[in-house]
C-alpha cells in the first residue's frame, strides 16, 4: 500500500511537472522563458515602488494571460517599479553573448544615455539605488504546488565608485537574452515610452500575442479598481498609438483590441 501511494505520489508530481512546462518551458533550464513573464507580471508596480513585500504571483502561459492552475512566482524585497525593469534590460543588453555568470563594468553616463534617461546626478543617483534593489530582490519560482522552487536574482553583486559601476548576473538572468527576441519590447521602442502604465501595458500586449482583453483582468494584474484602470488605460493607449508604438487599438464595452506595430528595431 505505501509502495502504491509513492508511486502515486509520484506519477502527480510528474504529471503536474509536465503540465508545468506546457506554461513555462526551460524553466529548470535556466529561466530564459521565465524572464519575459517576471517582466510583464505585478513585480513590476505601476506606481512608484515603495517599502518591501513578500508577493506570491500567479503563473501565467506565454500565449495569454490565463493562469496556470499549479505554477507560481514568489519575490521577496524592495517593491520593484517600472524603471527597475528598464534597468534589467539594459543590463540584460550589456550581458549580451553571456553564457555563464557574468560580471559587467560600465559608466554611469553611457548606460543613462542606453536606456532613454538623462545624465545627471539625480539620475546616478536613481540608477544606484536601483541596481541596489535588484540586488537585494530574490524571485522564488515553482512549477507546482509540492515543488521546493528554484532562487534567483536579477543581480547577484554590485559596487560602484562615483559614476563607474560593475554589476554581476547569475547565469539564469545574463542568459535571458539569447531567448528574448520577440518576447517583450526593444529599448529603441520602450526609449518613447513613460514608465509606467505604458511600458507595463505594452511588455504584456508584445510578450503574449494575444490581441483582445478584457479590462477586469488587466486591471486584477495590477491590483486596481476596473474603472480607474480603463480610464488610464485609455489615455496611455492614445499615447502610444500617437508615438507609433501601437498600429491599432479600441477601447470598449469593458475590453481592449489591439495590434502591434512589427517588427521592432532591435536593442
Amino acid at each position: 500500500m505505501k509502495k502504491a501511494e509513492r508511486f502515486i505520489s509520484f506519477a502527480e508530481a510528474r504529471f503536474n511537472e509536465e503540465q508545468a512546462y506546457r506554461y513555462y518551458p526551460k524553466t529548470r533550464e535556466g529561466f530564459c522563458l521565465m524572464m519575459p513573464a517576471l517582466l510583464r507580471s505585478a513585480v513590476f508596480s505601476l506606481g512608484t515602488p515603495c517599502g518591501m513585500v513578500d508577493k506570491t504571483f500567479p503563473v501565467a502561459r506565454f500565449d495569454s494571460i490565463d493562469v496556470s492552475s499549479d505554477g507560481s512566482v514568489q519575490y521577496k524585497g524592495p517593491q520593484l517599479g517600472q524603471f527597475h525593469k528598464r534597468v534589467v534590460l539594459g543590463l540584460l543588453k550589456l550581458a549580451e553573448g553571456a553564457l555563464g555568470d557574468v560580471t559587467l563594468d560600465f559608466h554611469a553616463n553611457t548606460f543613462l544615455e542606453g536606456i532613454g534617461r538623462d545624465v545627471c546626478t539625480a539620475n546616478v543617483e536613481v540608477l544606484r539605488n536601483t541596481v541596489a534593489d535588484l540586488r537585494t530582490g530574490t524571485f522564488i519560482l515553482r512549477n507546482y504546488p509540492l515543488d521546493r522552487g528554484c532562487a534567483f536574482g536579477f543581480v547577484s553583486a554590485v559596487e560602484w565608485d562615483r559614476r563607474k559601476f560593475t554589476v554581476s548576473m547569475d547565469r539564469r538572468a545574463a542568459s535571458a537574452l539569447a531567448e528574448k527576441r520577440n518576447s517583450f519590447l526593444w529599448m529603441v521602442t520602450r526609449n518613447r515610452l513613460a514608465d509606467g502604465l505604458q511600458t507595463a501595458l505594452f511588455d504584456l500586449f508584445f510578450a503574449t500575442r494575444q490581441f483582445d482583453y478584457r479590462l477586469a483582468d488587466l486591471a486584477a494584474i495590477w491590483g486596481r479598481e476596473v474603472k480607474e484602470f480603463g480610464r488610464d488605460a485609455r489615455r496611455a493607449l492614445d499615447t502610444m498609438y500617437k508615438l507609433g508604438a501601437l498600429s491599432e487599438y479600441e477601447c470598449s464595452r469593458g475590453r481592449i483590441k489591439v495590434k502591434t506595430m512589427l517588427p521592432f528595431p532591435r536593442l
